[in-house]
């Protein structure tokens, strides 16, 4: 298994710095990107697209310009004829991608504050309980994300998307998530925190989830690489 983040800190809006980075991607994707209004937003998902096509470039031994990437009804990205899975996900600044051999959702999302009303949008019965009568301050919000990210990778990971079931979908209370039953298949979880801000899980399929490899990427040093490849 690998996982790759990124921080996207660029002020500027890195399609009109570089323009170049429009011939890697598709009339769709290129519409997705510039429905943002905010200009963060708008490079924080042409940054994840561009990226996640490095890589696959990188990991299928081909050239950028060559890498197809599909959705299948529920969103969840892939390429034809692979031997491995990705998935990404992105929040704030921050986009994380996972690579391994078999079914994975990953999912990151930003610290913000929690309101009752959201939390209970996503949590069962038992999960909105605890949430809201056991806990207080930080541990409310850490909770909460730990089982928004854990579902949302689940799901990401099952393929089906977010759907209005995630309310049934019960996780251990009180506890480390480390596997799960999901139809009628058995899920494996890995959560942490990058920095003090960013909540993260992985969920595969993959038994030894216990030690993923994580790589920082550098956005300058690849955004130049990309560039250069096309003088």
């Amino acid at each position: 298994m690998e996982i790759h983040t990124v921080k996207v800190q660029e002020k500027d809006d890195l399609l009109q710095t570089y323009p170049s980075l429009q011939s890697y991607l598709t009339v769709k994707e290129l519409e997705s990107i510039k429905k943002f209004r905010n200009q963060n937003d708008r490079n924080v998902k042409l940054v994840s697209r561009i990226l996640l096509k490095y890589l696959l470039a990188k990991k299928q031994g081909v050239a950028l310009e060559e890498v197809e990437v599909y959705s299948n009804p529920y969103g969840k990205l892939f390429v034809k004829n692979s031997r491995f899975q990705f998935n990404l996900s992105h929040s704030g600044n921050m986009i994380l991608y996972g690579f391994d051999g078999c079914a994975l959702g990953v999912d990151i999302e930003e610290l913000v504050p929690v309101f009752p009303e959201t939390a209970k949008l996503f949590m069962s019965e038992a999960e909105y309980k605890y949430f809201l009568n056991q806990l207080e301050g930080s541990l409310r919000k850490e909770f909460f994300y730990k089982v928004w990210t854990a579902k949302e990778s689940l799901l990401k990971a099952a393929g089906t998307g977010i759907t209005s079931q995630i309310t049934q979908i019960h996780l251990p209370i009180n506890s480390d998530i480390m596997e799960i039953n999901y139809q009628d298949c058995r899920y494996f979880f890995h959560q942490g925190k990058l920095g003090a801000d960013y909540m993260y899980s992985i969920c595969t399929r993959n038994q030894d989830i216990n030690a993923p490899i994580f790589t920082i990427l550098s956005l300058e040093e690849i955004l130049k690489e990309i560039i250069n490849s096309r003088s």
